[in-house]
C-alpha cells in the first residue's frame, strides 16, 4: 500500500515537474520575462552609482537586437538604431530622473509560428526630476521581437511621443 501511495507521488511530482520545465522555457514565458525584466533594469534607484547603472545597462543590451527599430508614429520617425547607440539613448533618458519606476501592465503577447512575437502593454511611469516634483504617467507601447540563433530579441519598439519627452522639461 505505502509503495503505491509512494509511487503515485513520486509520478506526480514528475508530471508536475516536467510540465513547470515546459511552461517556464516556453515562448511566451520567456518573452514575458525579457519585458518584465528590461522595465526592472530601465528603472532608476535615487542612489544609483555607475557600477549598478552599466550592469543594468548591459542586461538589457542583451536583449536587444544588433539593430533594433525605434518607430514614434507621433513624430513620424522611424530609424534603425544600433544596440550600443540605443543603450547610449536609455541611458540619456535615464538621466533625466533623480529616480523612477517602470511598471507593465495588461502585457499581451502575440506570437506567429515565424518566430516573432508582439508584446503590447501600458507602461505605467511614476518617478521625480529636478524640474518636477512628481510623474505619473501611462502610456501604451508595442515591443517586437525576433528569434535569432534561439534567443529572443527585441527587433522593434512603438513609442508615443509623450513617453519619450517625458522629463525633458519639452
Amino acid at each position: 500500500m505505502s509503495k503505491k501511495v509512494l509511487l503515485t507521488g513520486l509520478s506526480l511530482l514528475i508530471i508536475g515537474g516536467c510540465g513547470w520545465f515546459f511552461y517556464y522555457y516556453s515562448d511566451e514565458a520567456t518573452i514575458q520575462r525579457i519585458c518584465y525584466g528590461v522595465a526592472e533594469k530601465l528603472s532608476k534607484d535615487e542612489q544609483e552609482n555607475q557600477l549598478v547603472l552599466s550592469m543594468k545597462m548591459r542586461t538589457v543590451k542583451s536583449h536587444l537586437a544588433l539593430v533594433c527599430d525605434v518607430v514614434i508614429p507621433d513624430r513620424g520617425y522611424k530609424e534603425g538604431i544600433e544596440r550600443e547607440l540605443a543603450v547610449q539613448y536609455l541611458i540619456f533618458f535615464r538621466s533625466r530622473f533623480l529616480n523612477f519606476r517602470i511598471n507593465l501592465e495588461q502585457l499581451a503577447i502575440d506570437i506567429d509560428p515565424k518566430g516573432q512575437a508582439r508584446a503590447t502593454s501600458l507602461i505605467q511611469l511614476s518617478g521625480k526630476t529636478s524640474r518636477q516634483p512628481a510623474v505619473e504617467e501611462n502610456h501604451r507601447v508595442e515591443i517586437f521581437l525576433g528569434k535569432q540563433k534561439g534567443d529572443w530579441h527585441i527587433v522593434k519598439v512603438i513609442l508615443p511621443n509623450d513617453l519619450v519627452v517625458i522629463g525633458s522639461g519639452s
